[in-house]
């Protein structure tokens, strides 16, 4: 290419065309060498970028299983049994956030600090309020101290419901129930969709109905609905009916 075009000129102008090509060729063969060089040198910093990073994950992941695994040997050592175990952040001081692991039983809430490092007991009975906002679960005491807990948000609610029950349980010196969990009061209302005596579309509803409430109370409450769904299915009850009674017997649960 580079001779052709030059043949349009003649003398000095197609040896000075010639010549300019020439080193235009010579600067893309250079460039091209130098992009090779930094793709060489740059990819395996990439690749040991990554590695690292990886890596890092699987020990932070590594070092939350050990803090879960040692707070659960620790409570079920001392007959405390943990119903949840998690990470967490608690406020230590304004706004000062430190990684702990959190656990709940039937009577305390325990914060962990690291291995070692001691722990925080909180007697639920001594828990005046609890609320969730802004992605953390607010305790007061009696006493007058508080404290703040940030969880993954699929742990929140779950965690806040049960503390709730847990505490009205406690204040009644254990009775009232035995102190059972929101997904054990979910499995029941599970247990009832499943049988089709509630619709999947009555399960947010049947939910806010339903949890929290009195063990007798929740068990009474499904026996009727299944024996008001039988009734529906035989034709006996009409499902206008049976929507009535459905809503009547929940709404009353208590």
């Amino acid at each position: 290419m580079p001779f052709a075009f030059a043949a349009m000129f003649s003398g000095p102008e197609a040896a000075a065309v010639a010549s300019g090509a020439a080193e235009s060729e010579a600067s893309a063969g250079e460039a091209l060498a130098a992009l090779v060089v930094l793709a060489v040198i740059a990819v395996p910093i990439v690749l040991i970028a990554r590695a690292v990073s990886a890596s890092k994950t699987k020990r932070t992941a590594d070092h939350v299983a050990d803090r879960v695994a040692y707070a659960t040997d620790v409570l079920n050592s001392e007959g405390d049994t943990p119903r949840y175990v998690l990470p967490a952040r608690v406020d230590v001081g304004v706004n000062d956030w430190a990684q702990r692991t959190v656990a709940l039983t039937a009577k305390h809430l325990v914060v962990f600090d690291h291995f070692g490092g001691g722990r925080l007991t909180i007697r639920l009975a001594d828990v005046l309020t609890s609320g969730s906002s802004h992605g953390a679960l607010s305790v007061a005491l009696s006493s007058g101290a508080s404290y703040r807990f940030a969880l993954p948000p699929d742990w929140l609610d779950l965690l806040e419901k049960d503390i709730r029950q847990l505490v009205a349980w406690n204040r009644n010196g254990g009775s009232g129930g035995t102190g059972q969990s929101v997904a054990d009061e979910l499995g029941k209302l599970a247990a009832l969709r499943d049988s089709g005596a509630l619709a999947a579309a009555d399960w947010e509803r049947a939910k806010d109905l339903f949890l929290g409430k009195g063990e007798d109370a929740r068990d009474r409450a499904a026996r009727e609905l299944r024996q008001i769904h039988e009734l529906n299915r035989s034709g006996v009850l009409s499902d206008s009916e049976f929507n009535m009674k459905k809503w009547d017997i929940l709404a009353r649960t208590g």
